[in-house]
């Protein structure tokens, strides 16, 4: 992963001199000043570098370096993207506005690491447009909406995740397999709506505070008792409601026997931090709770 992500900065500062100073600044902004590389290596962030990685071990029980490192390269400069044009729409931005010229030139990078791999008239290409057009589609979609319910947050918001199809398409097409690319296909449509959901679960205020609409507040504002506050729902029923909700998906995530051991593992883990991090909010929320009956 490594030189994967490690190309992202070289060529940056090849193509881009007068302004790669700033970006690769802002990249370890967002790694919370460590090297690019943690940032994705984090263990709470969607796995877009180990889907393709899961996937070429299970289908050929080892790994291409290049091509992982060029899968790696893609992902990386794509989610540099998706991060800028997020952050901006969301109002956490920083610099990124200002740095907003620069997504073009990460969207035409994560397309041309395709390009040694796949000839012009590979399928491949065809299914890299149309999941690009789906993802610019959704996000534009989803920074239009003023409510969100379960039915849009999953037909909407949650398929913001689908560009991480592209690398796992890829490696579909490169061992010559399109048929497994379904499954692990609705393996990421059903994972973001979870690692989505509970995101918004757990940044509920700053969210609240930002204005951002989610499907927890609007849902917040539709159960709350007339007068009650979003912060009392959550601490008389929201925390609860919405652990169920992660309960049934991550429940339909470990039903795809598909999966490899692997993502087993990481789902174990996902699900220890789910629970560590309710109990660490639960005791606040209890006290919320019984000051609002007093």
């Amino acid at each position: 992963m490594r030189m994967g992500v490690g190309k992202v900065s070289a060529r940056l500062s090849a193509d881009m001199p007068l302004i790669s100073a700033q970006v690769q600044a802002w990249m370890t902004e967002l790694a919370g000043g460590a090297e690019p590389v943690a940032y994705f290596l984090h263990p709470a962030a969607f796995p877009t570098m180990l889907l393709p990685w899961w996937l070429e071990h299970q289908l050929t029980g080892t790994f291409d370096p290049g091509f992982q490192t060029d899968l790696i390269f893609s992902n990386a400069i794509l989610y540099y993207y998706t991060r800028m044009v997020d952050n901006v729409m969301d109002g956490h931005a920083t610099v990124d506005s200002k740095l907003l010229p620069a997504a073009g030139y990460f969207v035409s990078q994560g397309y041309d690491a395709y390009r040694p791999w796949f000839g012009p008239d590979h399928p491949f290409w065809d299914f890299f447009a149309a999941t690009w057009s789906e993802y610019c589609d959704v996000t534009a979609a989803d920074g239009q909406l003023e409510d969100t319910d379960e039915q849009s947050f999953t037909s909407i918001v949650s398929r913001k995740v689908c560009a991480a199809k592209i690398s796992v398409a890829a490696v579909c097409f490169h061992y010559e397999q399109p048929d497994a690319l379904p499954r692990w296909s609705e393996w990421i449509d059903v994972f973001g709506r979870w690692h989505l959901f509970q995101e918004d679960l757990f940044d509920w205020q700053q969210d609240l505070n930002l204005g951002v609409v989610t499907y927890i507040l609007c849902e917040a504002r539709r159960r709350k008792r007339p007068g009650e506050l979003e912060v009392s729902w959550f601490a008389r029923e929201g925390l609860d409601w919405g652990f169920e909700k992660l309960v049934s998906w991550m429940r339909q995530l470990r039903q795809m026997t598909f999966a490899p051991e692997e993502v087993l593992a990481y789902l174990d883990l996902r699900e220890r931090d789910l629970y560590t991090h309710r109990e660490k909010i639960a005791g606040a929320l209890a006290m919320i709770r019984q000051l609002s009956q007093t």
